[in-house]
């Protein structure tokens, strides 16, 4: 609700709604077009430095050498380089180039080229606090990608003395390097040889503790051993197992047998009594005499000698079975006490068999340590010895030239610094750049009021026009009245044209409102609001409508001076009632038709009392009923109360804002008390664009007119010159 009674309210007051539009190109351009000469400033102050400098700059001149620096067939064997017992083992030759470049510029070699040439007596360098560090400096080693070519620079002021001191230092350079290459080889080959006296003893102590410990152990083949012990170790573990196992199923057979006796169980029914086929036969025997002695015993009587002998033969039987059983259990418990000492007996020749096992693998260990030793100091032996033959061979056909140069120093004629294209042009594009963010940053910090934009942004106002830059002289020079009435002064201006547009705006907008009383201010002084206060009457009596223009500024008058009358009587003396007392009294008519104005009169004590009194606003009344149109030109609001108080008399307020000099926020504090005060806007008018200065894309309305211009007697000759000239052209044809 608040936002539809804000929006409401600022349609109501000629106000527009808050809102912020993005920024596009055009912006940018403007920013840099509004400030060119500042950017244009810069940017020849900064061009105009660095060619002060560059200019006066002593010429360098750079001498160049170039270097293949190949290692080629090195007399630094491999096993030189695992002992690092030369500066040229290095492990790649992209390392080995890499350290060459470090050695061109090496102390030694710049102080030789630095005595050869006395530098230090030279300017420059006698007040120098290091001057071999100075000349250090001057050399510059660059190793180019991918190839063994180096690159050695040299800057000097003279171009021949800089190509003497390069060649004199690449050659000094070349000279070292084979002097340290067969100083190295040398070293490297007594290095060898000292390593070859070391291990030759080593190497026959190893191989002679391997031999005895051969011989006291009888050691043919250890691989071979290891695997006959290991699978003995195997078969003995296996037996015992098995033993154990045998002897488990013995011990159940026997319990179970004992466990039977024990418990005066039948033991007949033991599975080792019933497997027996002598236990088998003799319990058959038992049942066919147990059948005899039963049928027997049915015929005769028991002291029968039948009797008798069938009895004798049941227990003979019964009693065979006993003995067997017993003879069984007797067989079971040897059985046990076999099998106990077989498990025993392999338990020991296991344990035996272990014990070798673990006397070989210590054997083995020792073996396979003394073989190793031998083997890897023999290893290094016979790559000594190698290595020494391979120094002997290399250093005998290797040629001394592994360091060429390919490019001898020669005497420059164009200097390397400073390169006067290459820092004109960044002097350019650094000038230009600095230039704009200085724009940039100047537009950041201006705060005035600029643009359309920037009225609608931060005043919410419409616009109702701009007014260009007034070309004063230019004015005076066409005529000598009423110098700040553009308008009829010279009518086809861009100034002209820009108050005939407001005058435009301004008739839609009163009326769409109904108004006829319009008040014109601003917020400070000096902002151009007499003068488009009076342009504006001038442009609405031209149009045919009766206007009067009123001044009540009462601190500063000036519609008088415009005129060129004097300003008593005028509006004051109708107020206080001194001199005049009707306005037939202080009206005077102008020179164009339907134009009246009111001075302003003698300046009052308290002009906001006598601006606010009742006598003004009947004034204003009779004002409005003779005339279609009262222009009032007001005093500045954030100055005095003036306007404030006399904007509540009024209908409709037109707000003058000078563009690039009206701060942002004394417009809004001016519109905000107008519009506390009961103000009613018509709109805003953008005083002093400079439409040439830049901001065409938020003038364009001025800048296409100035384009388009007028067709006068200029424009007629031309045209008809153009005809003629295209006659004479047929008329040749």
């Amino acid at each position: 609700m608040s936002d539809n009674n804000e929006r409401n309210e600022g349609v109501g007051s000629g106000r527009q709604p808050f809102h912020t539009p993005e920024p596009t190109l055009w912006d940018y351009v403007r920013v840099v077009s509004t400030r060119r000469w500042m950017v244009l400033s810069v940017f020849l102050c900064t061009v105009l430095v660095f060619a002060l400098w560059v200019f006066t700059r002593t010429p360098i001149y750079r001498s160049r050498a170039v270097l293949q620096i190949d290692p080629g067939r090195s007399a630094m064997p491999p096993i030189e380089r695992a002992f690092e017992q030369s500066p040229f083992a290095v492990n790649t030759p992209r390392d080995f180039i890499e350290t060459q470049t470090m050695l061109i510029r090496e102390d030694r070699l710049v102080e030789m080229t630095f005595d050869h040439f006395g530098i230090g007596g030279k300017p420059g360098f006698r007040d120098a606090e290091n001057p071999l560090e100075v000349f250090k400096g001057l050399f510059v080693v660059n190793a180019i990608r991918r190839t063994r070519l180096v690159e050695v620079n040299f800057d000097w002021p003279d171009p021949k003395e800089g190509a003497r001191i390069l060649d004199y230092h690449v050659r000094q350079y070349v000279a070292d390097y084979n002097r340290r290459k067969r100083e190295s080889a040398d070293v490297v080959l007594a290095g060898l040889q000292r390593q070859r006296d070391q291990f030759a003893p080593q190497v026959e102590k190893a191989r002679s503790d391997l031999q005895a410990f051969k011989e006291k152990h009888n050691v043919v083949a250890f691989e071979q051993n290891q695997d006959t012990v290991t699978e003995d170790l195997r078969a003995r573990a296996q037996a015992v197992s098995e033993s154990r196992e045998e002897l488990s199923v013995i011990s159940a057979r026997l319990e179970q047998i004992e466990s039977a006796v024990k418990n005066h169980t039948p033991v007949e029914n033991l599975p080792d009594v019933l497997k027996s086929p002598l236990i088998r036969d003799y319990r058959n025997q038992k049942a066919k005499a147990e059948q005899d002695l039963r049928e027997g015993l049915k015929r005769f009587g028991e002291q029968h000698p039948e009797i008798k002998a069938l009895k004798a033969k049941l227990d003979s039987t019964s009693e065979n079975i006993r003995i067997e059983i017993g003879r069984i259990l007797s067989a079971a418990v040897t059985e046990r006490a076999s099998a106990e000492q077989v498990l025993a007996l392999r338990e020991k020749q296991f344990e035996e068999q272990r014990r070798a096992v673990q006397d070989f693998n210590r054997l083995k260990l020792e073996y396979d340590r003394l073989r190793s030793l031998f083997e890897t100091q023999n290893q290094i032996y016979i790559r000594v010895a190698d290595a020494i033959e391979q120094c002997k061979v290399v250093a005998q056909s290797q040629s001394d030239e592994t360091v060429t140069v390919e490019r001898y120093p020669r005497a420059e004629v164009e200097p390397a610094k400073p390169r006067k294209a290459i820092v004109l042009g960044l002097a350019c594009l650094f000038g230009l750049a600095l230039g704009i963010g200085l724009a940039f940053l100047m537009d950041n910090l201006d705060t005035s009021i600029k643009s359309k934009d920037d009225v609608s942004r931060h005043l919410g106002l419409n616009l109702l026009g701009y007014v260009p830059e007034v070309d004063e002289l230019r004015i005076a020079q066409r005529r000598h009245s009423h110098d700040g009435l553009v308008i009829l002064n010279d009518p086809r201006s861009p100034v002209a044209e820009a108050f005939r547009s407001i005058r435009t705006a301004l008739s839609f907008s009163a009326a769409a409102q109904d108004v006829n009383r319009i008040m014109v201010t601003s917020s400070s002084p000096s902002e151009g609001k007499t003068l488009v206060c009076v342009n504006a009457a001038a442009a609405l009596a031209q149009a045919g409508k009766r206007v009067l223009l009123v001044d009540a500024d009462m601190r500063k008058p000036a519609v008088h001076k415009i005129f060129e009358v004097d300003q008593n009587p005028g509006l004051t003396n109708v107020l206080a009632g001194e001199g005049a007392h009707t306005l037939d009294d202080v009206v005077r008519p102008t020179d164009l038709p339907n134009l009246f104005f009111i001075p302003c009169g003698p300046i009052p004590p308290n002009p906001a009392e006598l601006i606010g009194c009742d006598r003004m606003k009947a004034l204003l009344d009779e004002m409005g009923s003779e005339y279609d149109r009262v222009i009032i030109d007001t005093p500045p609001v954030i100055n005095v109360t003036d306007a404030a108080v006399l904007c509540g008399s009024v209908h409709g307020v037109v707000f003058v804002v000078r563009s690039f000099r009206t701060p942002r926020d004394a417009a809004r504090r001016a519109v905000e008390v107008l519009a506390n005060s009961g103000g009613r806007f018509l709109g805003a008018v953008l005083n002093n664009v400079d439409v040439p200065r830049g901001a065409y894309h938020y003038y364009d309305s001025y800048y296409y007119y100035q384009q388009y211009y007028y067709y006068g007697d200029d424009g007629g000759k031309r045209k008809r010159r153009k005809r003629a000239e295209r006659g004479s052209h047929k008329a040749t044809a």
